[in-house]
This record gives structure tokens, C-alpha cells and sequence, in this order.
């Protein structure tokens, strides 16, 4: 099988929120779980499959905490590159840490 990535990607099992935007709205909304990355990109696997080409943003809970106390996000925003059985590819086009808030509730509207 050719390797079509630039980047060498990274396995990592971990709890993301994405959203796809068209136009100026928010469109859907869900988790999933990131199962490998990269500096340029990341698949997510998700139950419904998402559109290429599209806007998405993606809140992933970072596995390392800052300084072995601080919570941490990594905030990200790019592109669907292809959708199925029950994955997306994601283009990274930005992206930036944040420290997450410490109660629980706060993580859900943590967002780029």
C-alpha cells in the first residue's frame, strides 16, 4: 500500500468533540476518539461518517498533563480529507494547547 502521509503519525487513544462548520453555523456536532497523529493530520473514528472537504474543529483531551498537574487540551482546526467505516482523516491546519478548565462541565464548551 502506497503512504500518501507527509508526516510520520503517532498512535494515541484518546476522547475528542469535533464540529463541522458551513458557513458561518455550526453543522454537527459529536465525539469520537482519536486514534493516531500527526502535526498534519489525525484520523478519528466517529459512528456517523462526515463530509470532505469540509471546515472542522477538534477538542482533543491531551494525555499529559502540563507540569504533571494542569489538564490539558489540544485544540485543533482543519480540514475532512475522507470519511468511512467509521473514521474521518483530518488535514490539520492550526492548532494551539489550552489548559482545561477543572471542572468536567466546563470541558464541554471548550472550544478554539
Amino acid at each position: 500500500m502506497l503512504e500518501r502521509r507527509s508526516k510520520q503519525r503517532f498512535p494515541i487513544c484518546t476522547e475528542a468533540q469535533y464540529t463541522i462548520r458551513v458557513g458561518q453555523k455550526p453543522w454537527p456536532t459529536g465525539r469520537g476518539w482519536i486514534v493516531d497523529l500527526s502535526s498534519s493530520g489525525a484520523l478519528l473514528e466517529i459512528d456517523t461518517p462526515l463530509p470532505p472537504g469540509k471546515p472542522i474543529e477538534l477538542s482533543i483531551a491531551w494525555p499529559v498533563h502540563l507540569v504533571d498537574k494542569a489538564a490539558l487540551r489540544l485544540l485543533v482546526r482543519g480540514r475532512t480529507i475522507r470519511s468511512g467505516r467509521g473514521s474521518v482523516a483530518v488535514r490539520i491546519e492550526q492548532h494551539e494547547f489550552r489548559v482545561r478548565p477543572r471542572c468536567a462541565a466546563s470541558c464541554a464548551t471548550d472550544r478554539i
